[in-house]
């Protein structure tokens, strides 16, 4: 059944879709958030035909009587009226005629596509209760549906619809996503304006808006959704430098507390905090996600991760507090001064400075966000095998990454699923830094003729797989690959829907078929190593065992000198379940079938 929301439309996540019959009417049941069926009367009555020419070309100004004129977004309640336009040339206005014809397109896909308000509604709810858990970019207990533009609020239905579990939900979703980013490609200069009720600066909403776009399409089962994601996604961090964003207050200065302040005045100062939370946590998440897109598209992250001096986001239980009151207890409980992200990258990675643990300040989101800063470091490093001006060394690299790993380990803060989460993707790293993963990709899928679409790039060197399969850098590959296989087997799926999981699971996967058809079916791995001192091992040195040496097993594994008669892996076998799990992954993020795919073909060669 469908619960009432409160009046306020304030997030209250108790919505469940038992009845498929649930979806079909919006008159029998009541919704989590009434302002739903306004936005469906929205959607359904949106006229890009009005939208002046100007908004496709934000580098133009088109001037009149000196001053710049500001269209009005139907996305975005304005009271600048759009004026009478003049100047251009004849290109513009075909240009525009060709965008705006395109936008009706999509509205009137929409308007034809049979949506109903309790589906908006749904989804929206899944959209808190399943995406925002593993990737807590906005602040669920502060929520109020009319405060969000209508763009943010079709990206997060979108985001929503991937859970409910039914492809012409999908479909729906796509349409929604379709329409978010027509809004915003012909809006972004209107939208860039908004401020929120508790926002400390404009354009916070529209970072947000882009974040969730770019994270919906780069999953995407479309390749022109994902194709999408990375020449746009640059796009969030401009806007957020524009906005003034990155000029952010003392966390301090924001929540101090008055013994005397009244249940009113707490309210405002938790919404007030929680705003700016948000508005950090949009900065941190674009840079998770631009490392992302990095896996994808080959090339190394827009941003340089680790030379910002942003604050560490709050900790889970701080964030997560239902109320004022609670809130402010966590706060006084648990408020510490921690380094911004650019110390901690410095001390993580320095010979010199060793910091032993992060105690119970290592959240989920807090570890993805320094991964993706050493993942970006990762990508920097020159193919060339020189040393690159800026870029630590490949040892101080493997250093942090070996650090990290004992910080999730010692986190008071995570659950242990939680752990294994961060752990895929620290693994997934782990595996670029053994071996380029992007080319070797490539490689792999040239050489045995299959179509990939998953990781772009063009210039692919050829791979002699015999030879490959012998170096201490595959074999370190297959041992992170290994470990994955280990995770995903003891990880429910439904406990696997953070967005680093469809490519931990296809990096795996297309390590274990390079072995399969470097003529190798079998192979024993050590069963524990210390990933810490593993990591900064020198693998170009000829041998790698010492008689004294914790890790000798491992070491012996990488000189090819490890047998295990008893601990024998078969490669096709795990190959399979690899595929498989893409396979069910699929459902949610569609990349995952692409994947599934690969591996299926790849393995079929073997056959």
């Amino acid at each position: 059944m469908i619960h009432t929301a409160p009046p306020s439309s304030a997030y209250a996540p108790v919505l469940e879709v038992r009845d498929d019959t649930l979806l079909d009417t919006d008159e029998t049941f009541s919704l989590n958030w009434p302002d739903s069926a306004d936005l469906l009367n929205s959607i359904l009555s949106t006229d890009f035909t009005t939208l002046p020419s100007v908004e496709i070309l934000p580098s133009h100004a088109i001037v009149r009587g000196g001053s710049e004129l500001a269209p009005v977004s139907p996305w975005l309640t304005s009271d600048t009226s759009p004026g009478q336009l003049h100047g251009g040339n004849h290109a513009v206005q075909n240009l525009s005629q060709m965008i705006n014809s395109l936008s009706a397109d999509v509205t009137l896909e929409a308007q034809t596509t049979g949506f109903t308000s309790v589906f908006l509604d749904g989804c929206l709810h899944m959209f808190f209760t399943q995406f925002v858990p593993s990737f807590p970019i906005v602040h669920a207990p502060t929520f109020v549906f009319r405060d969000w533009t209508h763009p943010l609020l079709l990206n997060a239905i979108a985001l929503g619809s991937l859970f409910m579990g039914k492809n012409d939900y999908i479909t729906k979703g796509e349409i929604l996503w379709r329409l978010a980013h027509t809004a915003v490609a012909t809006s972004w200069h209107t939208l860039i304006k908004h401020r929120g009720p508790y926002d400390s600066c404009n354009g916070i909403q529209l970072v947000l808006t882009a974040l969730l776009g770019q994270a919906y399409a780069t999953l995407s089962q479309n390749i022109t959704l994902r194709t999408t994601a990375q020449v746009f996604h640059s796009l969030g961090f401009y806007w957020a430098r524009w906005a003034g964003m990155y000029d952010l207050e003392d966390v301090e200065e924001t929540a101090s507390f008055d013994p005397f302040d009244s249940q009113v005045s707490l309210e405002h100062k938790w919404k007030v905090w929680a705003a700016k939370e948000t508005k950090l946590r949009a900065l941190l998440g674009h840079y998770i996600l631009d490392g992302q897109i990095s896996a994808y598209s080959g090339g190394p992250t827009c941003q340089r991760h680790t030379s910002h001096s942003l604050p560490m986001p709050c900790g889970d239980s701080i964030f997560e507090a239902p109320t004022a009151v609670a809130w402010k207890e966590k706060m006084l409980a648990g408020r510490q001064k921690m380094p911004n992200f650019a110390q901690l990258f410095n001390s993580v990675m320095s010979q010199n400075v060793h910091v032993r643990h992060l105690g119970s300040s290592l959240t989920l989101f807090t570890a993805c966000i320094i991964l993706e800063g050493l993942k970006s470091l990762v990508a920097e490093q020159s193919k060339a095998g020189v040393d690159v001006i800026g870029v630590p060394s490949r040892l101080d690299i493997s250093r942090g990454l070996g650090r990290l790993h004992t910080f999730i380990e010692q986190s008071l803060s995570m659950s242990e699923v939680a752990k294994k989460v961060i752990l895929l993707r620290w693994h997934t790293i782990g595996i670029d830094s053994a071996t380029d993963f992007n080319w070797f990709c490539r490689a792999l899928c040239r050489q045995n003729n299959v179509e990939q679409r998953v990781v772009g790039g063009r210039k692919t060197p050829t791979l002699d797989l015999r030879y490959w399969v012998q170096t201490p850098q595959a074999r370190l590959a297959l041992l992170h690959a290994t470990t994955i296989r280990h995770m995903i087997h003891e990880l429910p799926l439904n406990q696997a829907q953070t967005i680093h999981v469809p490519m931990a699971v296809f990096a795996a996967g297309m390590i274990y078929c390079g072995f399969l058809l470097g003529a190798i079916s079998t192979i024993a791995v050590p069963e524990d190593c210390s990933w810490e001192s593993l990591m900064l091992l020198d693998l170009d040195m000829s041998d790698h065992t010492t008689s004294d040496d914790l890790d000798a097993q491992a070491r012996q594994y990488l000189n090819g000198t490890f047998s295990n008669a008893q601990r024998q892996n078969n490669i096709l076998y795990d190959v399979s379940l690899f595929s498989t799990f893409l396979k069910n992954l699929g459902q949610l993020w569609g990349v995952s079938t692409h994947m599934h795919k690969i591996l299926e073909q790849l393995s079929s060669i073997y056959d």
